[in-house]
C-alpha cells in the first residue's frame, strides 16, 4: 500500500479517523504511522490536527513536534496545570503564585510553537485556554470552591514570545476551576499579530453586595481592562475582527434579598458618572466585524457620553464621531442592573422578579444604542436584550425569558439564542417581504422606545436599504408573532 498516491493515502486516513471517533479507540489512528514511513505522512495530519494538551506535558510535546507536524494542527485544548497544592500557600499569596504559575504555563506553550514555526505567514491555529486547576484537583469534579474565586492573570508577561501560527483564542469560564482574569485577553492578543477572533468568558453569577471582596475584585478587573484596552499597544489592529466578550452576568432570581445594593462601576467627575469599560470597549471595537458582549453595561458602550472625559471620548480613529465602519454582527447581552448600580427592571408591586421596565433607564440606552447602529453602515444584525426570571420564584429552574429587539437587514435570519421562541427567521412576514429589513420587538410586551428614537431607526432603514420598507414585528412570550 505504501505505492498508494498520497492523495489516497490521505482520504484512507480520513476515514481510519472518523472510524476512531465512532468507536472511541485508545490510540485512535496514531497506531498506524508506525506502518511505514508513507503511513506516517499520511496519517499525522489527522493525528496533530487537534491537540489535548496539559502544561505538565508540554516536555512530551515540544519532543515530538517539529515544523511539518507544527503546520499540521488546527486546534489546540490547553488545560493550566498549577503544580502546587493551594492548601500549602498562604491565602494572601494564592493569587499571585497562580498567576505566575498560569504565566509560566502559557510561555512554555509560547515557546514551543514559536521554536516549531515560520516567521510569519498567515495564522492557522485556535487555541482554547480550557481550564486552570492545581495537580490535587485536576480529576476531581467537585474542587474546593474555596480557593475559585480571585481571578488570576498574567505577570511579568513582556519576554511572551511571539506566535505567528495563532488565528483564534478562547478562554474558557470553568465554574469548578480557577477564573482567568479577561485582562489575559488583550495582553496576549499582542503577542498574536495574526490573531483574527477572540472570546472571553470571565462572568460571575452572582448576588454579590458592594462592599463584599468578589465585588471590589471585580471594581479592579473591570478598571484595569479598560486601561488596557485605551493603550494604544492593545488597539483591536489589522487582523483582529471578531470578539466575544462575557464580562460579569447578573441573575435577578437570588436578589431576593432584602438591603441588596448592586454593585457601582462607574467613575464620577465633575460631570457626572460614566462607566470607563463601557467607553474602553466603545473605541476598541470601531475596527471589528462581528462583536458579542454579556455584562453589566450602560449607554456609554454605544455613545459617548458627556460625562466622559475628551480624551476618553474621543479617542478613536476618527476624532469627530464614532464609527465602525466594518461591523456586521453586533449582539449585547445585558445584565438587568446598569453599572452605576441602579436598575433596568424593577418588581411589580407584591412580586420579587425584576420584570417590569424602568423606563427612564432603558429610553437612554436605547437613544444610545440606535445612534450607533446609524453609525454602522455595514450592519447586517444588531440584538439588544436581557434575561429575565418568569414563573414560580421558589422554583430554582424556573423559566428564562429573552425581553429582546433586533434590527435585521434583509434576508438576514435572528439569532436563536436571543429569539428562542421563534421557530423560523421568516416568522411574521410574508414570503415577498424577506427583501426588507426587520425590526423584532420580543416579550416586551407594550415598552418601546420613543417616538424620536423609533423615527430615527426607519431613518437607518430607510438610508441603508433603498426601496425597501421597515417591517416591525412583536413577539408575545408564548412565541406569537404580530405585525405592527
Amino acid at each position: 500500500m505504501d505505492k498508494l498516491p498520497v492523495e489516497i493515502l490521505g482520504i484512507i486516513a480520513g476515514i481510519l479517523r472518523d472510524n476512531s471517533y465512532k468507536h472511541t479507540s485508545k490510540y485512535g489512528i496514531a497506531s498506524h504511522s508506525a506502518i511505514s514511513s508513507t503511513w506516517q505522512h499520511a496519517i499525522e495530519p489527522w493525528t496533530f490536527e487537534s491537540l489535548r494538551i496539559r502544561s505538565d506535558q508540554l516536555n512530551t510535546l515540544s519532543r515530538t513536534l517539529s515544523p511539518r507536524r507544527c503546520r499540521y494542527i488546527r486546534r489546540i485544548y490547553y488545560t493550566v496545570i498549577i503544580p502546587f497544592d493551594e492548601a500549602d500557600v498562604q491565602p494572601t499569596e494564592q493569587k499571585a503564585r497562580f498567576s505566575e504559575a498560569f504565566t509560566d504555563a502559557l510561555r512554555r506553550l509560547f515557546r514551543v510553537l514559536a521554536e516549531n514555526n515560520d516567521s510569519g505567514g498567515r495564522g492557522r491555529v485556535k487555541l482554547e485556554v480550557v481550564k486552570v486547576r492545581s495537580l490535587k484537583d485536576i480529576d476531581s469534579w467537585t474542587p474546593r470552591s474555596e480557593y475559585l474565586e480571585p481571578h488570576i492573570g498574567l505577570v511579568d508577561y513582556d519576554d511572551l514570545p511571539v506566535v505567528h501560527s495563532i488565528s483564534g483564542l478562547k478562554l474558557s469560564e470553568d465554574q469548578k476551576a480557577r477564573k482567568t482574569s479577561l485582562l489575559t485577553g488583550p495582553l496576549l492578543a499582542a503577542r498574536l499579530p495574526n490573531l483574527s477572533s477572540m472570546t472571553l468568558e470571565g462572568y460571575d453569577y452572582s448576588s454579590t453586595a458592594e462592599d463584599t471582596p468578589l465585588a471590589v475584585s471585580m471594581h479592579d478587573w473591570r478598571h484595569r481592562l479598560a486601561v488596557t484596552l485605551a493603550d494604544e499597544r492593545f488597539v483591536a489592529g489589522s487582523h483582529l475582527r471578531h470578539v466575544t466578550l462575557e464580562a460579569d452576568a447578573f441573575d435577578p432570581n437570588p436578589w431576593r434579598k432584602e438591603g441588596f445594593v448592586a454593585p457601582n462601576y462607574c467613575v464620577a467627575n465633575e460631570a457626572g458618572m460614566y462607566d470607563p469599560l463601557g467607553a474602553a470597549l466603545r473605541n476598541w471595537s470601531q475596527t471589528l466585524s462581528s462583536l458579542q458582549l454579556r455584562g453589566s453595561f450602560d449607554g456609554s458602550l454605544f455613545w459617548p457620553s458627556g460625562a466622559e472625559p475628551p480624551e476618553v471620548a474621543m479617542r478613536v480613529a476618527s476624532p469627530s464621531t464614532p464609527r465602525w465602519p466594518y461591523l456586521e454582527k453586533f449582539i449585547t447581552h445585558l445584565s438587568v442592573c446598569s453599572p452605576d448600580g441602579m436598575w433596568y427592571f424593577d418588581c411589580p408591586p407584591g412580586e420579587v422578579r425584576r420584570s417590569l421596565p424602568n423606563d427612564g433607564a432603558l429610553q437612554a440606552l436605547f437613544a444610545a444604542w440606535v445612534r450607533a447602529l446609524s453609525h454602522m453602515p455595514a450592519l447586517k444584525q444588531a440584538s439588544l436584550y436581557w434575561s429575565l426570571k418568569v414563573g414560580d420564584p421558589r422554583n430554582s429552574h424556573s423559566a428564562e425569558n429573552h425581553w429582546a429587539v433586533s434590527f435585521l437587514a434583509p434576508g438576514i435570519p435572528h439569532d436563536w439564542w436571543v429569539h428562542q421562541k421563534l421557530e423560523g427567521w421568516e416568522d411574521g412576514i410574508a414570503p415577498d417581504e424577506a427583501r426588507h429589513p426587520r425590526l423584532l420587538f420580543d416579550a416586551m410586551q407594550g415598552w418601546r422606545p420613543k417616538e424620536t428614537t423609533m423615527d430615527m431607526i426607519h431613518e437607518i432603514a430607510r438610508r441603508r436599504f433603498p426601496g425597501t420598507e421597515l417591517i416591525t414585528l412583536s413577539v408575545d412570550p408564548k412565541g406569537k408573532v404580530t405585525r405592527e
